[in-house]
């Protein structure tokens, strides 16, 4: 099914109201990131595995930004709090993956715990449900399967990539990634965000 011209409306109301404050805190937030990564590349001290996690977190941010604009542009809000779930602990990882960026800051068990538990909750409520049926199934359009490949990649990347810069970083083996009390910290938090991600998206 083609889709017609999308038509943007901008009146002296408040729906334009947040969606030019929506976007400029996209642009402000996005120029403050690369100035920083800039000043960390010249430096010398810019984690490169953490970038490219910066990179692959371009379309999901840019997703969210697009919803929340049709939301407000079109009145429309059934989904708004589904998706702000997942906008509030994407930026959250975000933050956390910007803060990783400086070689000069070690990688903590608390950055590690809250990128792995954010990203694994994304792919249990978020990622399997649409991965079997629209990507193993070959159920829905060839943009949702595109959609969903774009979503569900980086939250994989972003559980691979932290572990095995943190395993360097502290010269460990998978075993002994964390403490017990850590293991136990990232299960409940993880448990925590899959509970309250599924009675929001209920």
């Amino acid at each position: 099914m083609r889709v017609g011209y999308k038509h943007m409306y901008f009146n002296a109301t408040k729906q334009t109201f947040m969606m030019w404050t929506i976007t400029m805190a996209a642009v402000l937030g996005f120029y403050e990131v690369v100035k920083h990564l800039l000043r960390l590349h010249v430096e010398g001290n810019l984690r490169y595995s953490m970038l490219f996690l910066l990179l692959l977190d371009i379309h999901p941010h840019y997703y969210s930004w697009w919803g929340y604009l049709n939301y407000f542009n079109d009145d429309f809000y059934s989904q708004f709090v589904h998706q702000l779930f997942f906008t509030v602990t994407e930026l959250i990882s975000s933050v956390i993956v910007v803060r990783m960026c400086s070689s000069n800051n070690s990688i903590t068990p608390h950055q590690l715990i809250g990128v792995l538990s954010i990203n694994i909750v994304h792919i249990l409520i978020g990622g399997l449900d649409q991965f079997f049926k629209q990507l193993l199934f070959m159920d829905g359009q060839t943009f949702q399967r595109m959609r969903n490949l774009g979503f569900i990649i980086p939250d994989l990347f972003h559980i691979i990539i932290p572990i095995l810069a943190y395993k360097k970083s502290r010269s460990l083996t998978c075993c002994k990634l964390l403490t017990r009390k850590e293991s136990i910290c990232l299960t409940c938090l993880t448990i925590a965000l899959f509970l309250l991600g599924k009675s929001i998206l209920k």
